[in-house]
């Protein structure tokens, strides 16, 4: 991975998010696309400080916002750190010459938490670290994703990213040998798994959480990318193939190749509906961040998985609201699409709902659905998402191995009891 913070600035991103009326403590939405005529004037105001290079209209946007009678100073915070951007946040902010009341007053309150985010997230690039190599020391292979690893790739910066955990991809063929190394280290599995029965519980699940404390350290070892919910047949063994590194404390930590992290990254915040920003932030960085990008390999890859409609989605986010610059062929394939408009809306219209916390209702099941392009895809997510065992189900109610069998009815029937019986 490129991580030459100047090229972060290649991409200029060519539409005025926000314009100023002739009263200048009033913002006014320019209505350049659609994703951004559902947003609050909170949110605009910081999409508009994520901007990889703020114009001088972003700024102006910014001091007149803050100048505004109506902003309230723990709403923003409350918004931004929900959105996993306040360090950008802090980081536009403080680049700002003025001498406005109300911004050394957010300065002093932003600075304060984020000194606190960087001195967490400097914690757990040590242990990331640390477990690299003790993994090494074990001859474990491994692929660190998303959390430290992400916010050097993409921000060039680890303290410019949030993150609650770590982590990191493993072959399955190691799993008996990760479990003993992370008890070792004083982490508890989220799932004690009976050691003769382990083999056929690796089978049902893709990763396997481990918290310790008092450091309240979290780890995530995933042997699969994606949950077997979401169907997609993304094999494990592929991503082991051109890998990267990614250079944290003068450290190499293995990572996945970028064309194959930002399908990722779009797949990720496609499931979860983006409803953080930081998500979409991610996508603009890290396409930012890279000198040569295979683009037929990305295009061609999220084919075969049937996840093509996602990928534009992810991009066509990062286009819209922070003014990503893309390739033709991307976006000639999302004018083409006319099922992405309904995706983008809906997922735009969340920011704003209940303070732009996006909740998970029975309407997920059919928005994701409409994110696969193929009606096989679809049917197979349907069946998945419905029977596919998952760790929460086995948290449940555990199960004899004998009646093992019983776990895609046990599925059912908490989804069932979650969003039928519930009020």
């Amino acid at each position: 991975m490129h991580n030459n913070p100047d090229s972060s600035f290649r991409n200029t991103h060519p539409l005025t998010l926000l314009e100023l009326s002739s009263d200048t403590s009033i913002v006014k939405t320019k209505k350049v696309c659609n994703a951004k005529n559902d947003l609050s004037l909170e949110l605009l105001f910081l999409i508009a400080c994520c901007q990889t290079e703020p114009s001088q209209n972003d700024i102006d946007t910014i001091r007149s916002f803050l100048n505004a009678e109506h902003l309230t100073l723990h709403t923003l915070i409350s918004l931004a750190n929900q959105h996993g951007i306040l360090p950008l946040i802090y980081k536009t902010l403080s680049s700002l010459n003025a001498e406005l009341l109300t911004l050394n007053t957010f300065l002093s309150e932003l600075k304060a938490r984020y000194m606190s985010i960087s001195k967490r997230n400097m914690f757990m690039s040590a242990e990331l670290i640390h477990i690299m190599t003790l993994f090494e020391k074990n001859h474990i292979d491994m692929l660190a994703f998303k959390g430290p690893a992400l916010a050097k790739s993409a921000y060039g910066d680890i303290t410019l990213r949030q993150f609650g955990d770590l982590d990191i991809l493993v072959k399955p063929k190691d799993l008996p040998k990760i479990m003993e190394c992370m008890l070792s280290e004083g982490y508890v599995p989220d799932v004690k798994i009976p050691p003769k029965e382990s083999a056929y519980y690796y089978t049902l699940l893709t990763t396997i959480g481990f918290d310790k404390r008092p450091n309240n350290m979290r780890i995530e070892i995933h042997w699969e990318l994606l949950s077997q919910n979401y169907a997609v047949a993304w094999k494990s063994t592929t991503l082991w193939q051109c890998t990267d590194e990614v250079e944290i404390n003068h450290r190499n930590i293995p990572a996945m190749a970028f064309e194959k992290q930002l399908i990722y990254l779009c797949l990720h915040g496609s499931k979860h509906l983006f409803e953080r920003i930081e998500w979409i932030c991610d996508i603009d960085r890290s396409v930012r961040m890279q000198e040569k990008i295979d683009w037929h390999y990305i295009i061609t890859t999220s084919k075969e998985l049937g996840v093509f409609r996602m990928l534009l989605l992810g991009l066509s986010l990062a286009s819209d609201l922070i003014g990503l610059s893309l390739p033709k062929e991307i976006t000639q394939a999302i004018r083409k699409d006319s099922t992405l408009p309904g995706l983008k809306k809906k997922i735009v219209s969340s920011y704003s709902a209940k303070h732009g916390k996006n909740t998970v209702d029975r309407s997920y099941f059919f928005t994701v659905m409409q994110m696969r392009e193929h009606p096989s895809d679809r049917l197979r997510f349907a069946w998945q998402a419905l029977f596919a065992t998952q760790f929460n189900d086995i948290n449940y109610i555990r199960l004899p191995r004998y009646l093992y069998f019983l776990y895609p009815l046990v599925r059912l029937y908490r989804l069932v009891e979650k969003y039928f019986t519930k009020k």
